[in-house]
């Protein structure tokens, strides 16, 4: 399991929200009882201008328009992610800048 893998939404009640969800964790710290993961939701989601715009970045996959919810993410058990459907690794630099906007305020 590697960093920016998405899945498809391990809890069926929350899919049609958002229907994946997408590994932030360094594929280097592996701890069995949970990844952190942020929910992909689709693009016509409501997302707030300014700070809140920079906290769920629009992404592209699978060829749609997603946000990720960077400030909806938890920790889910590894066992619960069965299979990858693709990476986002090509937004790698967005992802990151939304995380440590979220922890250090820039």
């Amino acid at each position: 399991m590697n960093q920016f893998d998405v899945f498809s939404n391990p809890l069926a009640q929350l899919r049609s929200g958002y229907p994946f969800v997408v590994v932030l964790q360094s594929g280097l710290i592996e701890y069995e009882h949970g990844r952190v993961c942020a929910p992909l939701a689709p693009g016509s989601a409501r997302v707030s201008s300014g700070a809140a715009g920079k906290l769920i970045p629009r992404v592209s996959f699978e060829g749609s328009d997603f946000v990720l919810m960077i400030p909806e993410m938890a920790a889910i058990n590894p066992r619960d992610l069965q299979r990858s459907r693709g990476s986002l690794a090509a937004h790698r630099q967005q992802i990151l800048a939304a995380v440590d906007y979220l922890f250090l305020g820039f």
